[in-house]
């Protein structure tokens, strides 16, 4: 889905020291891939917030189908994101409105969400203790009529469902009941699903946002709910994008313009 993008990410990647830091020691990475609609994920997104180290060793093998193996050795350290860095205005959600959406935390896009699928874990556990509904999206194609600009833009390297990559990750999937499920095929949460009437239905006037692509999906959703009419809290630190640059300046945007910012420490002072 994201082909032609993420193939320009390897290059940033291995080529310049940009990216952002973790506080813990990660693995060595391998990628595989072929020219299919995984091609670059699993190495760029493994590395969401990671900057290489002067010692990274990058080796490259052809076989005889043209595949690639990349084994890419990084040292790096954790970061975390504090809402108090980008907030312009202050407020706690209230419980008695609110609702936790969790966006595309799913298998196609499990590397990048790993590196924060403790918060968000910890971001579902506070709202369920709050009485806070939970939400969880699903990005997946059905049939053509719902490819939209996307079949174009990502040269037609998408999820479709029904396949393992549209499943969720097993520790999300354990935690949505069948209801709580919404299929989408596009950026916004709302466009096309049922996620505006469900809202209505629990009287819900305040959405919390987490999940992945912080400045694609995530974005979108919580640009859409302000429009609509929904007071909006962003995860600064249960949130992920593919580098620093796209997931800061999500953040800055919304802050700015859409949206309050918090974080697993300010949901719990906040909701308990």
């Amino acid at each position: 889905m994201y082909h032609s993008f993420l193939r320009w990410k390897i290059g940033k990647l291995l080529f310049s020291s940009h990216s952002f830091l973790y506080n813990q020691s990660i693995p060595s990475y391998t990628l595989s891939y072929l020219h299919t609609k995984k091609m670059a994920m699993s190495m760029v997104s493994s590395n969401y917030m990671i900057k290489p180290s002067v010692q990274s060793l990058v080796s490259f093998s052809e076989s005889p189908t043209t595949k690639t193996n990349i084994s890419l050795k990084l040292k790096s350290s954790y970061k975390s994101y504090s809402y108090t860095k980008y907030e312009i205005r202050k407020r706690d959600p209230d419980p008695k409105t609110s609702a936790l959406l969790v966006i595309d935390m799913q298998n196609y896009f499990s590397s990048i969400a790993k590196p924060i699928l403790h918060n968000t874990l910890t971001t579902i556990h506070l709202c369920r203790r709050a009485s806070i509904p939970v939400f969880f999206t699903r990005h997946c194609h059905k049939s053509p009529s719902d490819y939209g600009m996307l079949s174009e833009w990502w040269n037609n390297n998408l999820i479709f469902d029904g396949s393992v990559d549209a499943e969720l990750m097993l520790e999300i999937k354990r935690l949505a009941g069948v209801d709580e499920v919404i299929d989408k095929s596009t950026y916004s949460a709302f466009y096309n699903t049922k996620l505006q009437d469900l809202l209505v239905e629990r009287g819900v006037k305040e959405v919390i946002v987490s999940g992945v692509m912080t400045n694609v999906c995530c974005e979108t959703t919580a640009r859409e709910a302000f429009l609509r009419g929904y007071r909006v809290f962003f995860s600064t630190d249960a949130t992920a994008a593919v580098d620093e640059e796209l997931h800061v300046g999500t953040l800055r945007n919304l802050a700015f313009a859409f949206a309050y910012m918090v974080d697993c420490k300010r949901l719990q002072a906040g909701l308990l």
